[in-house]
């Protein structure tokens, strides 16, 4: 309850069994929470009380906007959708079955549940039932997955009735468009939830990053007015007429000239510094104009940041060399007299801090090196790089806070997103910029280098935001792809939707997109129609894709730390996602933090929701993150780590670590009562670039050894199935095809498909169906089956694109995936 419930209850660690009895606490697997189908993390575990699921109030009532009070002279836990003054001046309730412990009161209600609230690590801890279902949430219990489901599906009109912009379902459907809406039609007709125009800069309308405000206000009305909501893109590098200053607060790269956008534009446009306070209130005052405009999102581009302009290349395939301007170079002498000792600085042969000026530093002795050779090895350019890293997340974060504020002052909710831009998964940039301002946005909507079938996928993508808890759309690269000029841009972009909608993520429809030709700049649109059945689908059936929880039992580790100091740590993450999604695996992600830019946040409970621990390539670890992957092998689990593993710190420093020896040879390890398996080969960045079957047999073999469970398939690796348990215990697998004929521009259906089900155990005893249903098709299709030691035994005649199974108890075909 950040502090609400930090009072000090005198000797509790001592004392706690004189309250509970220990052992009325059910032994049981690491109990798990999901609202609205994300999965929360209490700080103190949940435990079972008498049948009952005991969780931290707060956890449960703040996710179903509520807040929470400790109200100490009346003991009791006020949770208040409205004013909470008001609820704290409640009048308590005779004292009848309540006992004389902690209370609940809720809306100016007393609840009397049937196991009394306790305390338990300084947290009161309370029936989930009890507090969410007064909010107006449902509850169901997932004996399977040991989870507790709670949904509220009305949560936003219960928010307030002032103009709230709505929280991102599984569901929503986006549409970036040119503007002027003369294709709203077209939009509605998907179905979208959330519009907005992509290409702001070439509309010819004005060169600002924001539409003037009297035409941003004219088009979100219009969006409004069609029950959508609005999204306007905010940069930090286009010139902006209203600005004057424009040099004044110029990047300027390592010879001291401005660096300037790239982008074909009729003016060429300056990259502005993020180290300038006048242009940090600039974009503040541009971001307010949005507000008052009544757009519903914001969505920062980060293809701007300090750390890009150093390391990245333009969309001419130049370098970027910058950022050395006076403000950068100020912030970075301060940076060092914080980060690094004066021995070390001293050992560079600088010896005057104050006056030292780094770009000065590079020409006098590294200029070759830092244009034509391995920059990373020019000194200090590793600490240059974090500063900038460092700088451009306070950039963000401070003018995301300031926006948010003064949005709220006016009775609305901004929703902030975050581009995490990427042309190539080996070499992931995009990532190591956009995450560190994660816990600030509340989506991703990431510019993606989508490339073609079966060698990438954007799968991984989406499930490594997932496990950071962000919905996520991923949009074709609007500069670098040829998507857009692909007369099959529709049909390919069946297997985007379907990617997208089977893990948790959303649909950028690809209506508009720019692209640069033979015969120059262009704006390409896609005829959707052959796209509505799809779109018709996911807004029909709603149960493949709310409420859902993973079957996974296997986790694949995405090290922020390795892939910040180590770009071939990225191409080894999303290699092995592929590798294992090819061989019929199901898996979801855990992730790392560095401690320095993003808070580590992963604790051993994390690690314990899964039998398997994957590390591809994990090279840098802090110890923390260490001892959390040993303990969880020592309790018994088993961790697969390929490549170099350990050898590394967070900060990149060499590290002699006796806990890994005898760990990193070939082979199987016991260690407690688990064990570590150590692969020397990088297979994950070797299947990235080969995908050679030899590689994946060999993983696949890995872990079937290992005994992962899970739908056994007779079909290709290039179909992807993707597995979900539902809160009444049906199973969902999505499947998508990835064998498509570039050249015929069509897909390869694929027939005739087996597959050998265990059933979850909350069928066992009913009366089952098994469904398919797909959008390349009218009705669902019943399917036939066997059932033999409680696997389901069917086949799916025919998948063309995607298409769902759905195995649960068995009803009426035409009410298969609508939500009950």
């Amino acid at each position: 309850m950040r502090g609400l419930f930090g009072f000090i209850v005198l000797g509790l660690a001592f004392f706690i069994n004189l309250l509970i009895p220990t052992h009325a606490y059910a032994q049981s697997e690491k109990i798990r929470i999901f609202i609205n189908g994300q999965e929360i993390h209490p700080d103190v575990q949940p435990v079972k009380l008498n049948d009952r699921v005991m969780v931290p109030a707060r956890f449960i009532a703040e996710p179903l906007n509520a807040k929470v009070e400790w109200d100490e002279a009346k003991n009791a836990v006020v949770v208040s959708e409205g004013d909470l003054e008001r609820a704290l001046n409640y009048s308590p309730a005779p004292n009848e079955g309540a006992g004389s412990g902690i209370r609940i009161n809720i809306n100016g209600q007393e609840i009397l549940p049937d196991v009394q609230p306790v305390m338990l690590n300084d947290r009161v801890m309370v029936p989930a039932r009890f507090i969410a279902e007064p909010l107006g949430a449902t509850v169901k219990w997932n004996e399977e997955e040991q989870a507790v489901l709670i949904s509220r599906r009305d949560i936003e009109s219960k928010k307030s009735t002032s103009q709230t912009a709505k929280p991102f379902k599984p569901t929503d459907i986006f549409v970036f468009d040119q503007p002027d809406w003369n294709n709203l039609e077209v939009a509605l007709k998907t179905h979208a939830s959330v519009v907005g125009s992509a290409h702001q800069a070439i509309q010819g309308r004005q060169e600002s990053f924001l539409q003037e405000s009297e035409y941003l206000s004219k088009i979100t009305s219009i969006a409004h007015k069609a029950g959508l909501k609005y999204v306007a893109h905010l940069t930090s590098d286009t010139s902006d007429p209203s600005f004057t200053n424009q040099t004044e607060v110029a990047a300027l790269n390592i010879d001291g000239k401005i660096i300037y956008n790239s982008m074909p534009t009729e003016t060429p446009r300056i990259w502005k510094s993020i180290h300038y306070p006048a242009w940090k209130s600039h974009v503040i005052k541009q971001a307010k104009k949005a507000v008052d405009s009544g757009v519903d999102i914001l969505a920062i581009d980060t293809w701007t940041l300090g750390y890009d302009i150093l390391f990245n290349r333009g969309p001419d395939g130049k370098l970027l060399n910058g950022d050395f301007s006076e403000k950068s170079l100020e912030g970075f002498r301060n940076y060092l007299k914080n980060k690094l000792p004066q021995e070390r600085i001293k050992s560079f042969g600088i010896y005057d801090l104050d006056t030292f000026d780094y770009g000065k530093f590079i020409r006098d002795n590294y200029l070759e090196q830092f244009k034509f050779g391995d920059r990373w090895k020019v000194p200090l350019l590793i600490e240059f790089g974090d500063f900038q890293l460092s700088s451009s997340k306070k950039f963000w974060q401070d003018i995301i806070n300031e926006v948010r504020t003064y949005a709220r002052g006016q009775g609305k909710e901004i929703l902030f997103t975050v581009n995490v831009p990427s042309s190539d998964n080996r070499y992931n940039n995009g990532l190591i910029t956009g995450l560190p301002i994660q816990d600030s946005v509340d989506a991703f909507m990431s510019e993606y280098m989508f490339g073609y079938p079966p060698e990438r996928k954007t799968l991984p993508v989406y499930k490594l935001f997932r496990s950071l808890g962000k919905p996520t759309s991923l949009q074709p690269n609007a500069v670098q792809s040829d998507l857009a000029s692909r007369p099959d841009m529709a049909e390919l972009s069946k297997i985007y939707i379907a990617e997208a909608y089977s893990s948790g993520g959303f649909t950028y429809v690809p209506y508009a997109n720019l692209l640069n030709s033979s015969e120059g700049w262009k704006l390409y649109s896609a005829d959707l129609s052959e796209l509505y059945s799809y779109f018709d689908f996911i807004d029909k059936n709603k149960a493949f894709y709310n409420d859902l929880v993973s079957t996974a039992k296997t986790a694949l580790l995405y090290s922020y730390p390795s892939v910040r100091r180590d770009l071939l740590s990225s191409a080894s993450f999303f290699g092995m996602a592929d590798l294992i999604l090819d061989a019929h695996f199901q898996y979801d992600v855990l992730f790392a933090g560095d401690n320095q830019l993003i808070e580590d946040q992963l604790a051993l409970d994390d690690l314990s929701r899964f039998d398997t621990v994957i590390m591809p390539k994990v090279r840098n670890m802090t110890d923390r993150q260490l001892d959390l992957v040993l303990a969880f092998v020592e309790q018994g689990g088993t961790v697969v780590a390929f490549g170099e593993t350990g050898s590394r710190d967070e900060a990149d420093r060499p590290q002699n670590r006796p806990q890994l020896n005898g760990l990193l040879v070939e082979g199987s390890h016991k260690y407690g009562l688990g064990q570590f398996v150590h692969i020397k080969d990088d297979l994950g960045a070797k299947y990235l670039e080969s995908r050679e079957a030899v590689i994946r047999q060999k993983v696949a073999g890995i872990l079937n050894d290992l005994g992962q469970q899970g739908p056994k398939i007779n079909a290709s690796n290039n179909v992807a199935v993707i597995e979900y348990l539902s809160s009444e215990g049906s199973q969902v697998m999505h499947l998508i095809n990835y064998d498509y004929d570039l050249n015929a521009q069509k897909f390869n259906p694929q027939s005739n498909l087996g597959f050998d089900v265990p059933l979850n155990r909350k069928l066992l005893g009913r009366e089952v169906g098994v469904y398919y249903s797909s959008p390349d098709w009218e009705d669902v299709k019943e399917l036939s089956y066997t059932i033999r030691n409680n696997i389901a035994s069917f086949q799916v005649p025919e998948l063309d694109a995607y298409g769902v199974i759905f195995i649960g108890e068995k009803g009426k075909p035409e009410d298969i995936g609508k939500e009950r």
